[in-house]
């Protein structure tokens, strides 16, 4: 803290520049974020400025003693020296009265030297020097020249204001003080120089089209004095930026992604149709199997933390629809907890009951809770992973160097099934909590997961056997596609290309066993399937080949023309049932409702 207080001291009083230029960089490379104890990325809290690419602006933006970054002189926008894709970005702002303050907060900038026309301004303003009545499209808070603000909520120029801005997908949000006033689908914006009431806007492009990620940035107009404070960012998804920024702009709009509405569309389909056939009003559960002769009870906790997920997946691209429904599944959830041999875990059925518990059933089930604890923040959905996690973990002893068994109460083999869920649950606490034991214990599971199950090709068999060493050398897909999903989240941690190029091989022996290459369809049961395209789509997030997303995108198509007459999709992916379904389990249908929401969000497009 000292030096960094000294720094911002002598670029004040312009004695030392050569130390202040030591801090300019304009590269990832050099960029550790920090988070907060929220689990948020830090772009500025008053201590540095290393989030930025602050070259050639060493003296324009500036950092005053209270901590407040403010606009020193005319020059350049501030830009992040990452790019982001999906994320609430939160900031307190200040402008000063009878000054002209004049500045604006960009998103998803795609050329940081040409951001008016490739990105997304939030407009920051003394409104009454400019004489602009507070619903003007360029007054504060306006999606610049796009949305005017819906409610007068700015506060007095030398009053701090607040920010919340949202972009997932095609949809952008604008928060201030704690009450949205703008809410756009970019996908209406469809025509250049043209909102979607028909007036003229000042944009070259359809902004629908510009590419769905890019630079944050700070705007300096003129130099016009405006205050900056507790700037920070949160992703939303797991997508990835694909582009550099360098691109020309033109290259990128034809690639630009788009919402993908008959994904999104065919994701609602079945979601609305598991609501109608198996939710069960008392108590808030989901029931495991419906049909002729079916006693209907909740589902087994692996079907529920499917459920779960895709209910996740949902409420990521439309929180206004399934958000609601997401917390009241997780709080349902909550009864499946209980306690044997002195720990809390989560039994297959709400108690009360024998206990039956699983260490595998419970892996799953933390990962769909942490997703739904990213969107929904409730400390209880964290809890209960934390728990389930504890527990999963408590299954992992010294035989054979590590390895987690299946049942609480049977111990003679270890299963790939426990230790792949239990890697990426792991991977999960640790992007949100930052506890280095995280990433260990997940870097040790695929450590023997690779040692003890890894075949030759990359393909993970089921189990060993504890006494004697000897191997269940069945190949089920899921166990592939977490040990690549795994190895491709750590290289994105760690940065070390031994990971990511065990993930792409793993991928590619999974598409040549798995992948039928005439139709495209994942082969096997649905609750595999949507595992295996979990795994393709971290590999794309981690190299950013569109061949792993291309896979996805096709399995979705075909998979939609295999729905049976009666709407249910068939246990096995590759059936083309002629007959309607019946009995129909609930797994079989949220595993095709979560493969559709996971393509929606990655934004492919395709024919209906």
């Amino acid at each position: 803290m000292k030096s960094a207080w000294l720094t911002i001291v002598l670029a004040m009083l312009a004695i030392a520049p050569g130390l202040v230029q030591a801090q300019a960089t304009n590269s990832t490379t050099d960029y550790t974020p920090r988070y907060d104890a929220d689990g948020w990325e830090v772009l500025f809290d008053g201590k540095d400025l290393n989030a930025w690419d602050m070259k050639g602006k060493e003296f324009v933006w500036m950092v005053d003693p209270r901590g407040e970054l403010y606009i020193n002189s005319e020059g350049h926008t501030l830009f992040t020296k990452k790019r982001y894709c999906d994320f609430v970005l939160e900031m307190d702002f200040k402008v000063v009265a009878h000054e002209w303050s004049n500045s604006g907060a960009f998103i998803r900038v795609h050329d940081n030297h040409h951001e008016v026309q490739t990105g997304f301004e939030i407009q920051i303003l003394a409104d009454a020097d400019y004489d602009y009545k507070w619903n003007n499209i360029h007054a504060t808070g306006a999606l610049y020249d796009m949305v005017p603000p819906s409610a007068n909520v700015c506060k007095p120029p030398g009053e701090w204001n607040h920010f919340r801005i949202t972009a997932n997908g095609s949809m952008i949000t604008v928060e201030l003080n704690g009450t949205q006033i703008v809410k756009a689908d970019l996908d209406q914006w469809t025509t250049p120089h043209r909102n979607p009431d028909g007036k003229r806007n000042k944009f070259p492009y359809a902004m629908g089209a510009l590419p769905r990620e890019g630079f944050i940035g700070l705007q300096n107009h003129g130099g016009l004095p405006t205050y900056f404070r507790n700037v920070r960012v949160k992703p939303l998804t797991d997508r990835k930026p694909i582009y550099t920024g360098k691109e020309p702009i033109e290259q990128v709009l034809h690639k630009t992604q788009t919402s993908a509405p008959a994904a999104a569309a065919w994701g609602a389909e079945s979601l609305a149709q598991i609501r109608r056939s198996f939710y069960m009003p008392k108590g808030g559960y989901f029931a495991e199997e419906i049909g002729k002769g079916q006693t209907r009870h909740p589902a087994w906790l692996w079907d529920a933390s499917v459920q779960l997920s895709a209910l996740t997946a949902a409420a990521r691209s439309d929180p206004d629809m399934y958000l609601p429904a997401l917390r009241a599944y997780a709080k349902a959830l909550r009864t499946y907890r209980t306690e044997n041999h002195g720990l809390p875990g989560l039994d297959v059925n709400p108690g009360p009951k024998k206990p039956d518990r699983y260490y595998d059933d419970n892996a799953w089930i933390v990962l769909s809770l942490l997703e739904a604890y990213n969107l929904t923040h409730d400390l209880a959905d964290l809890k209960l992973a934390t728990d389930a996690f504890n527990f999963v973990m408590s299954g992992k002893d010294d035989s054979l160097g590590g390895g987690i068994y299946w049942h609480e109460d049977r111990k003679d083999r270890k299963h790939a099934c426990s230790c792949g869920p239990a890697m990426l649950d792991a991977l999960e606490f640790y992007k949100i909590k930052h506890d280095d034991e995280d990433l260990a214990i997940a870097k040790s599971l695929y450590a023997w997961t690779q040692k003890h199950l890894e075949d030759s090709d990359g393909l993970v068999f089921d189990s060993i056997r504890v006494s004697d060493g000897s191997i269940a050398r069945a190949k089920f897909s899921y166990n592939s596609a977490t040990q690549m999903r795994a190895g491709a989240m750590l290289y994105e941690i760690t940065k070390d290309q031994a990971y990511l190029k065990e993930a792409e091989r793993i991928a590619a022996a999974s598409e040549k066993k798995w992948v039928d290459s005439e139709s495209g369809i994942f082969i096997g049961n649905g609750k595999f399937g949507h595992k295996l395209m979990e795994g393709f789509l971290e590999v794309y997030n981690a190299d950013h080949n569109p061949h792993w997303l291309g896979l996805c995108t096709r399995c979705a198509i075909t998979l939609h023309s295999h729905r049976a007459p009666n709407g249910w999709y068939p246990r096995d992916w590759q059936e083309s049932p002629p007959q309607p379904i019946d009995p129909v389990r609930l797994i079989d249908q949220s595993s095709a409702a979560r493969a559709f929401w996971l393509v929606a969000a990655y934004g492919t497009s395709f024919g209906n």
